[in-house]
């Protein structure tokens, strides 16, 4: 966000601001690089949800859609994007896995139908649809003016010509943008200026914050700052930076002054300094790395004896429902109990297996605790996706010495191909011995793309024994 770009890839802010949208929402866990953390944040991240059978006010609809930082085209062409067509709504959120097109009845929603972005195959219908906003710039009425205020006031900071040139075509560029009040591409290169920027203290508020490894974000940290003060000076010399553009990101001092009154814990692997704050205790685990099962139940059953023998408790991750309850199963045949996972660990007692996923597992010695993660149980499944096929597609299966063409294409090669023949066979063949042969390929699915040899003016002893002699002499 320190250079000032008007085509720039959104999927990071699409990230991003689905992410924050989960926290207000009441997620619980968020996880992030330290980078993150040190830049600017919105204080608000505002949506818009669509419910069946609600009404919702149609006309505004695209304005409001345009506010939240959607971009409207003809079709629906990836996340940040959506259609209108006649009472249609296809639009894909940046906090949803598909797209949704949501049929309209004058104001009211009838019917909220998700789908499939590569193949266009219908999906499970919805009940609602929260549509999360796709940037994290947001101008307050009026702003606009002090906004333009404060980039012109910049030029008389550049000394350089080529410089103060490059910035006030910037500050011409942003002020004709911001006109329509809606957000652009690069538009939070505005973000230190705005009203509506705060920090992650702010934003996140009395939150718990878990670093791993706090050696290597302090390094992160360190690294962060001097590349962003390298780009900062050069960009600025340039007129691609303003002064204020600086305060894009965090320093160090102001990163550990946040953290002075929040509550903080750190996993190390070797008892270490903490860097960013001071610790009331300091705990002591001994651990091991699951072990990878990979469908191989001998060894699972063989492990979980072991453990239940030391009194350990066990926790299998399945992934779903139908997993889960195979294993249930399985476990029950081989005279292993199996509980449901109660509210709290304490109660924990013996084997429970859960529908939930969990990539990793881990074992806690001195808590006698083995978890055992999705990926340690089941290898992951490949998933092909069909490719939907449109009109006058040439689909052909490619084989070694053939070329897939159109059927005119062909068909003038072929008359190409006898005229040659003609021309080339000697004037004393007879038509006993010669066959008239066309090659041709087909641009539909349902022909073969290999070539089909037709022998004509021939009787069936004749056409097999032709064959036969031509087997023979290209062998």
């Amino acid at each position: 966000v320190l250079l000032y770009k008007d085509a720039v890839s959104r999927d990071a802010l699409f990230r991003r601001m689905a992410a924050l949208h989960a926290f207000r929402k009441g997620a619980r866990i968020l996880v992030c690089d330290v980078e993150g953390l040190l830049q600017l944040f919105p204080e608000d991240v505002p949506s818009l949800r669509l419910e069946e059978g609600k009404e919702t006010d149609f006309s505004s609809l695209p304005a409001r859609l345009v506010r939240l930082g959607y971009v409207r085209s003809a079709t629906v062409e990836g996340r940040g994007s959506f259609a209108l067509r006649g009472d249609i709504l296809d639009i894909f959120p940046v906090n949803a896995e598909n797209p949704v097109r949501v049929d309209f009845f004058g104001d009211e929603a009838e019917k909220i139908k998700p789908y499939d972005f590569v193949t266009g195959e219908r999906l499970s219908l919805a009940k609602s649809v929260e549509i999360a906003a796709a940037t994290d710039v947001f101008f307050a009425e009026g702003e606009e003016a002090r906004l333009k205020d404060a980039l012109y006031g910049e030029l008389s900071s550049f000394k350089d010509p080529a410089a103060y040139e490059r910035a006030q075509a910037i500050a011409g560029e942003i002020s004709a943008k911001m006109e329509g009040g809606a957000p652009f591409g690069g538009a939070s290169f505005l973000l230190p200026l705005l009203g509506n920027s705060t920090d992650f203290a702010s934003f996140f508020g009395d939150v718990l914050y878990l670093f791993d490894e706090c050696k290597a974000v302090s390094d992160r940290i360190d690294a962060l700052e001097k590349e962003h003060e390298a780009r900062f000076a050069g960009l600025k010399r340039g007129g691609e930076a303003f002064s204020f553009s600086r305060r894009q990101l965090l320093t160090r001092e102001e990163f550990c002054d946040k953290l002075e009154k929040a509550r903080c814990a750190a996993l190390q692997t070797f008892a270490s300094r903490t860097y960013f704050f001071d610790p009331l205790k300091v705990y002591n685990l001994h651990s091991t790395p699951a072990g990878r099962y990979l469908n191989g139940f001998v060894n699972l059953v063989s492990d979980v004896r072991s453990w239940r023998a030391n009194k350990y408790r066990v926790m299998l991750y399945c992934g779903n429902a139908s997993r889960a309850q195979k294993m249930r199963e399985l476990l029950f045949d081989e005279g292993i109990p199996v509980q449901d996972c109660p509210a709290s660990l304490e109660l924990l007692k013996g084997v429970a297996v859960l529908e939930e996923e969990l990539p990793r597992g881990i074992v806690l010695h001195e808590q006698k605790l083995a978890v055992i993660g999705t990926s340690d149980l089941y290898t992951k499944a490949t998933v092909k996706k069909r490719i939907r096929r449109r009109r006058n597609d040439m689909f052909t299966s490619p084989r070694w010495g053939t070329t897939p063409c159109t059927k005119r294409t062909a068909s003038a090669a072929s008359r190409a191909r006898r005229r040659s023949k003609r021309r080339t066979a000697p004037k004393n063949t007879s038509p006993s011995n010669t066959a008239a042969a066309t090659c041709c390929t087909f641009p539909s699915s349902r022909w073969t793309s290999s070539p089909v040899i037709r022998a004509r003016n021939l009787p069936l002893s004749r056409r097999s024994g032709a064959r036969s002699s031509r087997r023979s002499s290209s062998a």
